[in-house]
């Protein structure tokens, strides 16, 4: 605990970083959905997020590829057409060092790391405002939460990466979690169209996953409809 600021002790960082991961999830779908793209490209775009999520946990990289892959992302998503391959391989790049850069942070300071029910509430503040931000302030939040992230991690932290151990449970637990994701990223085109339009997409969304985590809490069912998987994603 020794020379951590109070903001750190009170997991202000990981709570931001929670928020950040939402933007990160849902920001390039919701543009997706202003743009009037299909279900093809926004199930790519949410499971593009998602095998960012895993390389972030199996190549976690290091402080100045996570720079170059923020702000080379970012730069792509604002100026590439949506939904292209490009762009889903910067939605790749995003995502990896924003959760890369979180994986550090939380190795770094376990004791600083906020409950799960604060980091859970957070994820729900990000999908909220994800839809109802511009798509460039997202996009510009994300890379000061990766700034920030790679400022507060110490610069020699290696920490091992996950691996497999060779059974076949861990190839299908993944493809039931990519399988999972996709219906639940068609049910934002679904949620889009038949309730509000897009901008609203996010609160339904808020809604649902803070009634629906809290099952999760005790052992029972799946998670809110887009937490970041524990098999092919980030910590939550």
């Amino acid at each position: 605990m020794n020379g951590l600021s109070p903001l750190r002790l009170h997991g202000a960082p990981g709570l931001a970083f929670a928020a950040a991961a939402s933007l990160a999830e849902l920001a390039p779908i919701a543009q997706l959905l202003d743009n009037g793209k299909g279900l093809i490209p926004i199930v790519a775009t949410g499971l593009a997020y998602q095998v960012g999520g895993a390389l972030a946990r199996w190549a976690p990289g290091g402080c100045w590829t996570w720079r170059i892959a923020a702000a080379g992302g970012g730069v792509a998503l604002l100026t590439l057409p949506s939904g292209h391959l490009a762009w889903l391989l910067a939605v790749v790049a995003l995502a990896w060092s924003l959760q890369a850069a979180r994986r550090r942070h939380a190795h770094a300071y376990p004791s600083c790391v906020p409950s799960t029910a604060r980091k859970r509430t957070a994820r729900v503040v990000g999908f909220v405002l994800a839809p109802l931000l511009p798509f460039w302030a997202s996009i510009l939040v994300l890379i000061l939460a990766i700034a920030a992230a790679v400022h507060l991690c110490p610069r020699a932290e290696p920490f091992a990466a996950p691996t497999f151990l060779g059974h076949p449970i861990e190839l299908v637990m993944i493809l039931h979690q990519m399988h999972y994701f996709t219906y639940c990223y068609a049910l934002l085109l679904i949620l889009s169209a038949v309730a509000g339009g897009p901008k609203l997409v996010g609160i339904w969304l808020g809604l649902a996953g803070s009634h629906t985590y809290q099952p999760n809490d005790s052992g029972m069912g799946h998670p809110c409809p887009m937490p970041s998987s524990a098999a092919i994603c980030s910590l939550r």
